[in-house]
């Protein structure tokens, strides 16, 4: 059975705007239990809203 993902467009545009706030500190750190979405959230929610924001995703 395929494993469901959950978009969080809110949550990243919310952390987008916090690490472009500040240029001193543009960085983000995200602890939680293995396997809970953290790759897939930066992948397929953060970068992209990084990336409208202007933020060269590396």
């Amino acid at each position: 059975m395929p494993e469901r993902f959950y978009h969080r467009h809110a949550m990243a545009t919310t952390y987008a705007a916090k690490i472009m706030a500040d240029p001193l500190h543009p960085g983000l750190f995200l602890a939680a239990p293995r396997r809970t979405g953290k790759t897939t959230f930066m992948r397929e929610d953060l970068a992209p809203a990084l990336q409208l924001a202007g933020a060269e995703v590396i």
